[in-house]
């Protein structure tokens, strides 16, 4: 979601949205604090090691690759 929003991919931000509050359970209110979170956590002070932060920057790598592509062919929203 985080790395959505800063690409500004609406399709992925909505699509996010919307498992965070029909899967998950969320507020829109929760999701749209998530979407304008500032503050950046060290993850290695909340318990998460190398390889768990390894795994989180590789899939934030791919989602940021898949916000790119969804926004040079302008797919819309689907759901």
């Amino acid at each position: 979601m985080l790395i959505s929003t800063k690409n500004s991919c609406e399709y992925c931000v909505d699509f996010n949205s919307v498992m965070l509050i029909n899967s998950f359970g969320w507020s829109h209110e929760d999701v749209e604090a998530l979407k304008n979170t500032k503050a950046s956590i060290k993850l290695s002070e909340i318990g998460w090691d190398e390889s768990d932060i390894l795994d989180a920057l590789q899939h934030g790598a791919r989602m940021s690759a898949i916000d790119i592509v969804f926004n040079v062919f302008g797919v819309e929203r689907d759901f």
